[in-house]
């Protein structure tokens, strides 16, 4: 969700990231791709980062919010845009619980300025109500789409604010979206209360022989354009549809590529139309470089992505799950729908690893291997409008899964973990962390205490002995 123009001695470039689960895009100025902008005299370069923090008691789905305004408030002189283009982009926040993503990264003089200001409107939350009791008009053990108003602004002052921006100096702010706060125990939503957000500043990590860096982030969508002269690539973001164009590195890694028949994994690889995966750095001269790039679906193929909640049958013949992510048309469900998906005896199941390894008497090769809270992509066949919407599907394919719980216990490489969301449906369940395991704000499994909680993005797998995820990534939190 970003886009971003950066300068290194004159210009500030705002970016305006999601941060908390995974999607990385810029947005355009003027609707299209937008290059780093040249050095101006008086400017420096700020990158801003949106978070969210889930609430407890109830299992968010999803939760999409429109960001219509965005303004920094100088201390003299008029507020400065962040969305020149003035298009609303749609967010999907519950993507955002392990991630940071730029939004977008425009030119803003340098000096003082005094808070951020933004305004989110048409909220759609979308919630699994595993309380004991009914709330409102959601009853015990179902899915709920809700879409409360929104009312007025949010002014942000308080610290790192005010905050001064230096020529030549990169500057990153992190936005922090308290879901827990933003949400409350009767599912109604507020998006006006400044104490529902926190700002932190970001310090720019230095980049060997050249301009500091801010932050690594993540994003998927398709790839439309490639530029093999200047090892560039166009991908169009899957959660905004915003456009960001990427430069292939000597250090950046390809993977998954070989399982579709590219044995090279280098940016030969790369295809049109392909779904990919991108980790990107942001560098301060305004450039991305990717990290990473995993490829999904080989040639865009229809797909959906979203939460299993529930499934039908032994061995299952039916599953539910709440789109979060759609591929190839646009048509069919809205991001927080439910979907009922049907499983036929010809459907196949796969699952790519990317450098994590299945759990001990864990499996994801057919649908007694489904359970709820796993992050699925289904291939749909005739989609029926319904109520309920409905579909079938020939391939369903394991993703990561993305949550929030407690640590009760850490032995070795191994996080117990309690206070889960309710779709999971058991009191705690194992997260099981390696080598390809990241790290965010924590050394390792041995930092952590009883109490802390942390996000996890990760493979969940049935086993004999209960669920567990294989750890792609474990992020602690410092708001909740």
């Amino acid at each position: 969700m970003r886009k971003e123009k950066w300068f290194e001695i004159a210009v500030l470039s705002a970016s305006l990231f999601l941060g908390g689960c995974s999607v990385t895009q810029s947005l355009s100025t003027g609707g299209g791709t937008q290059p780093p902008p040249q050095p101006t005299a008086g400017t420096s370069t700020l990158s801003v980062t949106l978070s969210d923090a889930p609430p407890a008691g109830v299992s968010v789905l999803s939760f999409e919010v429109n960001i219509t305004g965005a303004l920094l408030q100088p201390m003299v002189g008029a507020d400065f845009s962040l969305l020149p283009g003035g298009d609303p982009v749609e967010i999907e926040v519950k993507k955002l619980e392990t991630e940071a993503a730029v939004l977008s990264t425009l030119s803003a003089p340098a000096g003082t300025y005094k808070g951020l200001q933004l305004t989110l409107a048409h909220p759609a939350l979308t919630v699994f109500n595993g309380s004991p009791s009914d709330i409102g008009a959601c009853k015990v053990n179902t899915t709920c789409r809700f879409q409360p108003a929104a009312a007025g602004p949010i002014t942000y002052t308080s610290a790192p604010f005010p905050l001064t921006l230096v020529a030549g100096t990169p500057v990153g702010l992190k936005i922090d979206i308290l879901l827990n706060k933003i949400i409350a125990t009767d599912l109604s939503v507020t998006l006006n209360d400044p104490s529902d957000f926190v700002v932190t500043e970001l310090t720019p990590v230095p980049v060997s022989g050249g301009p500091g860096r801010l932050d690594d982030n993540e994003f998927a969508g398709l790839i439309t354009s490639i530029d093999a002269t200047n090892n560039k690539f166009t991908v169009q973001n899957a959660n905004s549809a915003m456009s960001e164009t990427i430069l292939a590195g000597t250090r950046t890694k390809f993977e998954d590529f070989d399982d579709h028949g590219c044995k090279t994994s280098n940016f030969s690889c790369l295809a049109v139309s392909q779904l990919v995966e991108v980790e990107t750095t942001l560098q301060s001269d305004g450039s991305l470089i990717a990290k990473e790039v995993k490829l999904e679906e080989s040639r865009g193929a229809r797909s959906l992505e979203g939460t299993l909640v529930s499934v039908t049958g032994a061995p299952p013949t039916q599953l539910q799950m709440v789109v979060l992510d759609r591929e190839g048309d646009d048509g069919g469900p809205r991001l927080g729908d439910a979907l009922l998906v049907s499983i036929t005896p010809t459907t196949t199941f796969d699952i790519q690893l990317g450098g994590l390894a299945v759990p001990a008497g864990g499996a994801f090769a057919g649908p007694g291997d489904l359970i709820p809270g796993q992050d699925l992509q289904i291939e749909p066949g005739t989609i029926t409008a319904g109520p309920p919407i409905s579909t079938s599907t020939a391939h369903v394919h394991l993703h990561t899964s993305q949550f929030t719980a407690t640590v009760s216990g850490v032995n070795g490489s191994a996080i117990t973990v309690t206070k889960l969301p309710a779709i999971f449906g058991v009191a705690t369940l194992t997260v099981q962390t390696s080598s390809a395991t990241e790290f965010e704000d924590l050394l390792g499994p041995s930092s952590l205490t009883n109490g802390t909680v942390i996000s996890v993005r990760g493979l969940l797998f049935k086993t004999a002995t209960g669920p567990v995820v294989v750890a792609a990534k474990v992020r602690k939190r410092d708001n909740d």
